[in-house]
C-alpha cells in the first residue's frame, strides 16, 4: 500500500510540475508580445551576431543604400584582423 502511495504521490507531483512550466510559459510569451511588436514596428531588419553573414546578406538586400557591399568587404582582406 505506501508503494501506491508513493507512486500516486510522484505522478500528482509531476502533474504539477507540468502545469507550472505551462503557466510560466504563458507568462512569458505574454511579456515577449509587447518587445516583438514594438520590434517590428521600430526596426526594418533586426540581425543576429550568431548568424552574422546571413544577416549582413538581409541588411545589403532590404537596406542597400547602407550596407551595399558589405558582403564583399567581409571576403576581403580590408577588415582588421585581431
Amino acid at each position: 500500500m505506501t508503494r501506491t502511495r508513493i507512486v500516486v504521490f510522484l505522478l500528482l507531483l509531476l502533474l504539477l510540475l507540468l502545469l507550472l512550466l505551462l503557466l510560466l510559459s504563458l507568462l512569458l510569451s505574454e511579456c515577449l508580445l509587447p518587445l516583438t511588436y514594438y520590434i517590428t514596428r521600430e526596426y526594418a531588419v533586426v540581425g543576429v551576431l550568431e548568424r552574422k553573414k546571413d544577416s549582413d546578406r538581409v541588411f545589403e538586400a532590404i537596406l542597400p543604400q547602407f550596407f551595399k557591399g558589405i558582403s564583399f568587404l567581409e571576403k576581403s582582406e580590408f577588415l582588421f584582423r585581431l
